[in-house]
């Protein structure tokens, strides 16, 4: 699963308006769900390259 990296995220919610299964949800931090199929689309999106893939993908 995909995690944040919460020193460069901004909150500016990319990752959670272009997640196309809901896995993540933003209030004060954001946060990924069982739902994450790794799908990449969130990382791709991210302007503060603050998705971290599983195993160091890319």
């Amino acid at each position: 699963m995909i995690q944040i990296n919460e020193e460069k995220c901004s909150g500016c919610s990319y990752c959670v308006l272009t997640c196309p299964v809901d896995a993540l949800t933003s209030y004060y931090v954001v946060e990924v769900n069982e739902k994450c199929t790794e799908c990449k689309i969130c990382y791709y999106n991210c302007p503060n390259y603050a998705i971290i893939l599983p195993h160091g993908g890319s």
